[in-house]
């Protein structure tokens, strides 16, 4: 018996604000010979980026940053949003987010958080936050890395930045020094396979 869920209409904002929006999605269930007209609902918002940067001593850059979701200061990946607001994702909707802004954005980040920039970035994972909810986060490697004066600078809650070692950084993914879950994630997957190679 097969089974399938396809799209059956224009996605619908119901609620919109600056980083997100609640999203009617008109789907058809195909269910062996029954077919159900139904709506998902959603909070989308714009997806963002997280860079692992790699230098030619095989360490990772690190910034330490003070947020609203955490009791104290964590390490974490530099990175940030693809698009600033929802309005400006509104035509991706329908369609993926072409590459070129995903790696513009990611460049964008390691220059004005980390004062770096890479000639090589490489999109290796995308994460999807769960069925309800839709806030990808794109994993990029940078390598190739050289210094980048930056005169433009954001009110971030950066606190420091630093290079670490490959079993540095896995021993702070696993004594959660760095809290973001998606990341360690995606860090433990790419030390190992790093390391193995």
């Amino acid at each position: 018996m097969t089974s399938s869920i396809e799209p059956n209409g224009k996605p619908k904002i119901v609620y919109g604000g600056k980083i997100g929006a609640l999203v009617d999605y008109p789907m058809r269930i195909t269910h062996g010979g029954t077919i159900k007209d139904v709506t998902f609902q959603k909070f989308v918002r714009p997806p963002g980026t997280r860079i692992i940067a790699i230098n030619e001593k095989d360490q990772i850059y690190l910034q330490q940053e003070a947020r609203a979701e955490t009791d104290n200061p964590d390490w974490r990946l530099p990175g940030g949003k693809v698009l600033d607001t929802f309005e400006e994702y509104i035509p991706y909707l329908e369609e993926e987010i072409p590459t070129e802004l995903i790696l513009d954005a990611a460049q964008r980040e390691l220059q004005e958080e980390a004062q770096i920039t890479s000639n090589d970035l490489q999109i290796i994972h995308r994460s999807a936050s769960g069925s309800s909810v839709t806030w990808d986060l794109f994993f990029i490697t940078a390598e190739n890395i050289s210094k980048y004066e930056n005169t433009h600078h954001e009110l971030e809650a950066i606190i420091s930045g630093s290079w670490f070692a490959i079993s540095d950084v896995r021993d702070m993914c696993m004594n959660k020094k760095i809290e973001e879950d998606r990341s360690v994630a995606v860090l433990l997957r790419f030390i190992d396979k790093h390391t193995n190679k």
